[in-house]
């Protein structure tokens, strides 16, 4: 379980999903998260979704939880699976290839090619150019 979770990490991030439902804004608790959780378990993210919803907070239906979540939590929860590895080790090299490659293509994936192609083409780019060994 990560550090930060288990002492005031959790509810910094309940703080945050609250926050967020309350149409309120979380900018400096989002920054103090990203910048003081280094991973996530699946089983935390459970465990925090499942006491909200006890709680009653709406955070399924809310545009701007999902984004926190796809942004954020998403890149917390690969760093749990890839610092299950010694670095070095094949898997986690592999992990760290895969969330790079993953990374571009949700940054190819926001931008529109009609606007800014040359954006698009360098990240397109920069996507070829990412070292596969495995």
């Amino acid at each position: 379980m990560s550090e930060f979770l288990g002492g005031t990490g959790c509810s910094c991030l309940e703080s945050i999903f609250k926050a967020l439902c309350a149409g309120e804004s979380a900018t400096d608790l989002m920054a103090e998260f990203e910048q003081g959780c280094e991973s996530l378990s699946g089983d935390e993210i459970e465990a925090l979704f499942h006491k909200l919803q006890q709680e009653g907070v709406p955070f399924n239906s809310n545009p701007d939880v999902a984004e926190f979540y796809h942004t954020v939590v998403t890149e917390k929860l690969s760093a749990h699976q890839i610092l299950q590895y010694a670095p070095g080790h094949p898997v986690r090299v592999y992990l760290q290839e895969n969330q790079l490659i993953r990374e571009l293509f949700a940054k190819i994936n926001r931008i529109d090619p009609q606007q800014d192609l040359d954006a698009f083409t360098a990240l397109f780019e920069q996507i070829g150019t990412v070292e596969k060994h495995y």
